[in-house]
């Protein structure tokens, strides 16, 4: 437990916390300021052992067509997002069934997809 929590039994911070070390002045007496002594601060030290980082910059220059950046820094097609098509009209698909999972294209599609989905439930 450090010093300045308060204690569980007591329920009151320590006493060695609420000390603070201070010079009192009346009113009647005189500071000289020349005579306090003042903390001098010192700049921080730098670390002798600084990392340094370095870049490397590639240009290419008079290249036509990007084929020299090209064949240094191949860079991947995106794929083509596979087009579901609907297991009804086998036109692409606008929707999925939540149920079966199947892709349909419109509510008339989804009531076939729908209805044969119940006879194979009827059916077992």
């Amino acid at each position: 437990m450090s010093v300045s929590e308060p204690n569980p039994e007591t329920e009151e911070p320590s006493s060695s916390a609420n000390k603070i070390d201070v010079d009192v002045v009346g009113p009647d007496e005189e500071i000289n300021i020349q005579d306090v002594s003042m903390k001098e601060e010192k700049p921080p030290k730098v670390k002798e052992n600084v990392q340094y980082y370095e870049r490397t910059l590639l240009s290419f220059e008079n290249d036509i067509k990007n084929k020299a950046f090209n064949s240094c820094f191949p860079q991947k097609k995106p794929k083509r997002r596979r087009e579901l098509l609907c297991a009804v009209t086998k036109r692409p698909a606008r929707y999925i069934d939540p149920i079966t999972k199947l892709p349909y294209r419109s509510v008339d599609a989804f009531r076939i997809i729908r209805e044969a989905y119940c006879q194979q439930l009827e059916a077992r």
